[in-house]
């Protein structure tokens, strides 16, 4: 078993070095991080639960003039999963603002 050995300044010596070591953990991560994103553009796409896909309609309908339809739906639920996610995150930040501020 080979030890890792964490230490400030390492990191940039050996960088290509354990890039060729490491290769095939290199290329399953590229692989893994292109099929999640392919996986969450079909998947977002199809269920509507994108919160960028109500920006990016309503940013084409007006480019266009208005000669796509804007889809209601689509806006509505983007619009609220911002909200959702938004009013979690600040949830999350006050509960956890309680232990951090003292640290820092």
């Amino acid at each position: 078993m080979q030890e890792l050995v964490i230490e400030a300044g390492r990191t940039e010596r050996h960088y290509w070095r354990d890039l060729g070591r490491y290769r095939e953990l290199f290329y399953f991560i590229a692989w893994r991080n292109s099929l999640a994103l392919c996986k969450q553009t079909v998947g977002a796409g199809a269920w509507g639960v994108n919160p960028m896909l109500g920006v990016i309609d309503g940013f084409r309908w007006y480019l266009l003039r208005g000669a796509s339809s804007l889809d209601w739906s689509a806006t509505l639920k983007s619009t609220a999963m911002v909200i959702v996610l938004m009013a979690s995150r600040v949830w999350y930040f006050r509960k956890m603002e309680r232990t951090f501020a003292d640290v820092i």
